[in-house]
């Protein structure tokens, strides 16, 4: 989505603008908007060593995966103000996390968030149905680590897969098997209901597998 260059904020940089609108303007929580923040450790421990030097008293938030992390730089982001992370775990399915060539396996998923939990940092995680290979099954694994997940003390959500025109899931649409329902862009969103099926997924049966898990995430909730 940003082009193909990738640049980096100095870790001073960024501490020198957190105190001038600390200094200016009083802002006391910040986000900081990095795809993942914590994908070069170095630079993340330096910043939480500059906020710390800096003397400011702050919170904040960031996003990153659960393959990034680990219990001391948690602690030591906890320290420095740390209060929510958010972790893209998109599928409780270990082949679906291989299918979209995630990265990442369920053991770090678990990892990551009691760990974060442990060091006193609230975690949100995400989730997303259906993806190209999503089954009623595979989509059932997804349901029992989100409650999983809740159950730990984590915020979970779940969001509709999108494939919006220009990525890989668009370009490659007949090759997935993916049925993109509506070419209203304007109906395309994470949020307002499925704009695609799938070769094993109806749009019935994704409306329902997507009803089932939050009826009973709500339950969870009391």
């Amino acid at each position: 989505m940003g082009g193909s260059r990738y640049r980096l904020r100095s870790p001073q940089g960024v501490i020198n603008e957190v105190v001038h609108l600390v200094e200016k303007h009083g802002c006391r929580f910040f986000t900081f908007i990095d795809d993942t923040f914590t994908v070069f450790r170095d630079r993340t421990l330096r910043i939480c060593d500059l906020i710390e030097e800096s003397g400011v008293d702050v919170q904040w938030q960031c996003s990153t995966r659960v393959n990034t992390v680990t219990r001391d730089m948690l602690e030591r982001m906890a320290h420095v103000g740390c209060t929510t992370v958010t972790y893209g775990i998109e599928s409780g399915s270990q082949g679906i996390l291989d299918s979209i060539q995630k990265g990442i396996t369920l053991k770090q998923v678990r990892d990551a968030v009691r760990c974060a939990l442990e060091a006193g940092i609230g975690v949100f995680c995400s989730f997303m149905i259906p993806h190209p290979e999503d089954t009623s099954e595979t989509v059932l694994q997804t349901k029992r680590l989100m409650v999983e997940m809740a159950r730990l003390g984590a915020a979970v959500t779940l969001s509709f897969t999108a494939p919006y025109p220009g990525t890989y899931l668009y370009e490659n649409a007949k090759e997935l098997g993916i049925t993109i329902l509506s070419d209203n862009w304007n109906y395309f969103s994470t949020s307002r209901g499925p704009v695609c099926a799938t070769k094993h997924l109806a749009l019935e049966e994704i409306k329902s597998l997507y009803a089932d898990i939050v009826v009973t995430l709500e339950e969870l909730r009391g």
